[in-house]
C-alpha cells in the first residue's frame, strides 16, 4: 500500500525522528543501535507540548537493536506522567525488538491501549480505530 498522508510537522532528535501526520498520528522512527533514555524522552515531550499539548495516536517504529532504559518504559506506561497519548502502536522489525515490546506490555502494563505489530499498515489501521 502506498501512503499519501501529509506530514504536518517534523522534528529530528539524536535517537529518533518524529513526524506529525495530518491524520493525527505521531510517528516516531528510532535510530539503529541506540538506547533511548529519559533525556531523549524529555526532548520529545517538550516538542509535543510546544505543538499545543494535544493527545496523539502514537506509531513507534523500532530500529535495529533499539533498546529502552527501564525508566523510559516505566514513564511511558504511566497514567500520571504520559499526558499526550491516546493509544500506542509499536511496529517491530526484529525478533529482539518484538521481545522487548511484548515484555514492556506484560511487565509495565501500559495504562493506555498498546499493541505490537509486525505490519506498519495494520498498526495504522488499529490506531485510526481510536478516532
Amino acid at each position: 500500500m502506498i501512503e499519501t498522508v501529509k506530514i504536518v510537522k517534523k522534528k529530528r532528535f539524536k535517537a529518533f525522528s518524529m513526524y506529525l501526520r495530518e491524520d493525527g498520528i505521531m510517528n516516531t522512527v528510532f535510530e539503529d543501535n541506540i538506547l533511548i533514555t529519559m533525556e531523549d524522552t524529555s526532548g520529545a515531550l517538550n516538542w509535543v507540548e510546544s505543538l499545543g499539548g494535544e493527545k496523539y495516536l502514537n506509531l513507534f517504529e523500532g530500529g535495529y537493536n533499539t533498546d529502552f532504559d527501564p525508566f523510559v518504559r516505566e514513564y511511558a506506561s504511566s497514567a500520571d506522567e504520559n499526558n499526550y497519548t491516546i493509544a500506542d502502536a509499536i511496529v517491530t522489525s526484529t525478533l529482539s525488538l518484538n521481545m522487548v515490546a511484548k515484555f514492556y506490555i506484560q511487565f509495565n502494563k501500559p495504562h493506555m491501549p498498546t499493541k505490537v505489530f509486525k505490519s506498519r499498515d495494520e498498526a495504522i489501521q488499529w490506531l485510526l480505530s481510536f478516532k
